[in-house]
């Protein structure tokens, strides 16, 4: 039980660091945005209804949304670098930034490319409720809000080396040295499913945090999980195409990157398979 509640505190310290710094920082953002909008309007000397003016300001702070992901991601792992180099510990080790076998970049960027198309298709035609869509689009919009490069390096570099290296890296593993290891997956992606806000991220995003933690158990490494977080956000970003697609080019490309992702999977497990079982016999080293 010592074991136990040891690996979920640490767990929560780590979150508490990652989710901390974004609550701060949103924080630091929203009241600047609030001062910047009373000044305008007090100088206006127009009158506002309260509905208006949280609209206003809600629409300020979604311009920012990025800006606040990229700079909290870098001093969040600004943060985990300082922590374990003041307790003298090697950072490819406490972080799990170890290498990985090069024939695993293709599949790893294939899994990432289909799933992420296979997820897009298939939540397109399940029928959610409205509220929850409408929901999903309002907090996709904060993606594409602002600057083109910030999103780019928020979405595509911040977010997955931060996510990774506090769900995966951190959490997953503390919390596995206190409870099996599928309950501490279950766990640590069920809460990368919350932070997300959004029910249908919620959905989707608990999924690819269980794919990850799969992927991270088979290399051994938050590099690959980084690689295909971040794949699956490029491909994410890219423009679709305008309008209604047939029925026939729609059920080829669902087929195909179903397909693509299995093979993908499939060359994952073949690839790492002897490394995998050999790994399994060494003993647990304890951070």
């Amino acid at each position: 039980m010592k074991k136990f509640f040891a690996s979920v505190g640490k767990a929560i310290c780590y979150f508490l660091a990652y989710f901390g710094m974004q609550m701060i920082l949103s924080f630091i953002f929203t009241f600047c945005a609030g001062l910047v909008l009373g000044i305008r309007l007090g100088a206006s000397g127009e009158s506002f209804a309260p509905e208006e003016i949280n609209e206003r300001l809600l629409s300020i702070v979604n311009q920012y949304a990025m800006l606040i992901t990229l700079i909290s991601g870098a001093l969040t792992v600004a943060l985990f670098v300082i922590f374990f180099l003041v307790r003298k510990k090697r950072l490819s080790e406490a972080m799990c930034l170890r290498k990985f076998s090069a024939k695993g970049i293709v599949p790893i960027m294939l899994l990432g490319a289909s799933i992420n198309v296979f997820i897009s298709l298939i939540f397109s035609i399940i029928p959610f409720p409205d509220s929850w869509i409408n929901d999903y689009r309002e907090s996709s919009s904060a993606i594409t809000a602002g600057s083109v490069i910030v999103s780019l390096l928020a979405t595509v570099i911040a977010a997955p080396v931060t996510e990774e290296l506090t769900f995966r890296a951190l959490m997953y593993t503390r919390l596995k040295k206190g409870m099996p290891a599928f309950i501490a997956a279950l766990a640590s992606s069920l809460i990368f499913g919350i932070v997300h806000g959004s029910p249908i991220w919620m959905i989707y995003t608990f999924a690819f945090g269980m794919l990850l933690i799969w992927i991270f158990e088979r290399f051994d490494s938050a590099l690959a999980c980084i690689l295909l977080h971040m794949v699956f956000n490029v491909v994410g970003m890219l423009p679709m195409p305008d309008g209604e697609i047939s029925d026939a080019v729609y059920w080829t490309v669902l087929g195909v990157s179903a397909v693509i992702a299995i093979a993908s999977a499939l060359w994952v497990f073949l690839l790492t398979r002897g490394e995998y079982n050999v790994r399994k016999l060494r003993p647990e080293i304890h951070i």
